[in-house]
């Protein structure tokens, strides 16, 4: 076997690459198939067949190789992804049903708020304003609860003001359709001004489970506070002859909300 030369070639060193150190192999070889049992001697290139003697020849250039190639700017060649089994394939189809269902499930809330809204309208227009309704909204004001603090804080009615009766694209300031307003009607606006801000609380499906630290979505677990919202709405439109219901999503929503009835219990 030939010597070999241990000086780095500078070339390739300063490119992060380098020589494999020499390890002494031993071992019986076969002699009619010697690349089988010793593919590669360290520091050398592949064992080949074919020596004068009917043994084997070691192809003695020298091996380089790049310790860190991240950290020499080299690409690193993919390795072929292992073979998919059935328990992975039904993992990827339980994880694909997931997605589908909290797409659908967040579509079909945000397109509940439109038949909800129109109900608070309904409800803010009406001549006298449900006792249930100024009762939810007059402890709201009185509590303040930080959902409440925290629509306020952005200083928006524009909700209040389609609430109170404001045309698309019409300028009229919430302030100035409530001054309009006969005293008899204070409850409404204020009933108007507290659901505004419970359909800006409500109004993205995705929030975030402070307790368990993941995301969360409100019509898997919505608060105690959002689902005594839903649920109100649902009982004003059952009193005033069913005009309004809760759609489906909502309804799962608030199910682990509603009061247990001696039947349930």
């Amino acid at each position: 076997m030939d010597e070999v030369d241990d000086d780095l070639d500078r070339h390739a060193a300063s490119n992060g690459f380098v020589l494999d150190q020499v390890k002494l192999v031993t071992g019986a070889v076969d002699q009619d198939d010697p690349c089988s049992a010793v593919p590669r001697v360290a520091g050398f290139g592949l064992v080949k067949g074919g020596g004068d003697d009917g043994g084997s020849v070691v192809d003695d250039r020298p091996v380089w190789y790049c310790s860190d190639p991240a950290e020499n700017g080299h690409k690193v060649r993919k390795q072929p992804k292992k073979p998919r089994t059935a328990e992975d394939e039904e993992k990827a189809a339980e994880k694909s049903a997931e997605r589908a269902r909290v797409v659908a499930c967040n579509r079909a809330w945000k397109a509940a708020a439109g038949p909800r809204q129109q109900f608070v309208e309904r409800l803010v227009r009406a001549k006298t304003l449900p006792e249930e309704a100024r009762l939810f909204a007059q402890q709201v004001l009185l509590d303040l609860p930080e959902f409440y603090g925290k629509w306020a804080s952005k200083r928006d009615t524009t909700d209040v003001a389609r609430f109170l009766g404001a045309k698309e694209g019409e300028d009229t300031t919430a302030s100035e359709l409530a001054a309009a307003l006969p005293k008899a009607r204070l409850a409404n606006i204020l009933f108007a001004q507290v659901a505004a801000a419970y359909e800006a609380d409500i109004r993205d499906p995705k929030t975030y489970d402070m307790v368990r630290y993941r995301p969360a979505y409100l019509w898997e677990a919505p608060s105690p506070r959002q689902a005594a919202y839903l649920l109100l709405l649902e009982a004003l439109g059952q009193a005033d002859n069913g005009s309004y219901a809760l759609s489906e999503v909502e309804n799962q929503a608030v199910a682990q909300h509603r009061p247990q009835t001696p039947d349930a219990a």
